[in-house]
């Protein structure tokens, strides 16, 4: 299926060797966008359109789970891929809370993270064709007109 998804993904991570090496390894399928920082990553996503973001856990600054919360608050559909080689249970439990898709260990298996970015880009542009032209989601049952 590699190839077959368009979309967008941002990758945040403070470290230039993770941040890179997903850039290099996503561009092929998406357009890829990068950010080293929390606050970054929240500028990104007020300018542009994305559709999946992964995301470190360890920053400096704004952590990554103080990031998904606040990605979760400016539009609960993006799909969020936590990327980390850190995480204890409770942030794990958190993640899921708030509707990470997914938890990938550093160091990753290329191949893998990008069937991850793939299912979860799927989802997210699935999820956009349910919303109507205002922007406003409908209910499938009322859409067709009535005669």
């Amino acid at each position: 299926m590699a190839g077959d998804v368009a979309g967008a993904v941002l990758v945040v991570d403070d470290e230039s060797g993770p941040r890179d090496s997903l850039r290099v390894l996503l561009t092929p399928q998406f357009r890829v966008v990068t950010a080293q920082s929390g606050e970054q990553a929240l500028d990104v996503l007020r300018s542009e359109h994305i559709d999946v973001v992964t995301l470190d856990l360890s920053m400096p600054g704004m952590s990554g789970m103080k990031c998904l919360e606040a990605i979760r608050e400016m539009d609960a559909d993006i799909e969020v891929i936590i990327v980390s080689a850190t995480g204890s249970p409770d942030d794990r439990a958190r993640a899921w809370r708030y509707r990470a898709f997914g938890w990938i260990l550093k160091p990753f298996d290329g191949a893998g993270l990008i069937e991850v970015v793939e299912r979860a880009a799927q989802r997210r542009i699935a999820r956009t064709k349910t919303v109507g032209v205002a922007g406003n989601r409908f209910d499938r049952r009322e859409s067709s007109l009535s005669s």
